[in-house]
């Protein structure tokens, strides 16, 4: 599938930095998307043989194009400085990293939530959730 996407993003609890098991990828052309969701869906070969995890590859319901990705996630918390990169959305250009457009507004710093994030909450964990486009 080398060059036949132009985002990805892999959300990551930003205290544990372990990943939830999604990932959105958008791929540049149709075809290459029903292809992914065709070799993805039910996918068991991982590398690391430990995992007994079944992969379940479908369409987006929060976010379908590169555009409106971007849009999504520019003004987002997680473009914030204080995030690491590896955490944050990534634009490619025929399978080459390139910058994200910047924010059009102040981004702010990420609250530190999710179910590990018990810090200061009296042990009671939030919930994360995606956000619609």
């Amino acid at each position: 599938f080398a060059c036949t996407f132009d985002f990805v993003y892999v959300p990551v609890d930003l205290i544990t930095m372990s990943c939830s098991g999604t990932a959105f990828i958008n791929f540049r052309t149709h075809d290459d998307a029903v292809r992914a969701v065709q070799h993805f869906s039910g996918f068991t070969r991982w590398l690391h043989g430990e995992s007994t995890e079944i992969c379940r590859a479908s369409w987006s319901n929060f976010c379908q194009g590169l555009k409106a990705h971007v849009e999504r996630y520019r003004n987002s918390p997680v473009m914030h400085e204080k995030v690491a990169n590896i955490c944050k959305p990534m634009v490619f250009n025929l399978g080459v990293p390139v910058p994200f457009p910047a924010p059009t507004k102040r981004l702010r710093v990420p609250r530190q939530r999710g179910k590990t994030s018990q810090r200061g909450r009296g042990g009671k964990a939030e919930e994360v959730g995606e956000e619609e486009c």
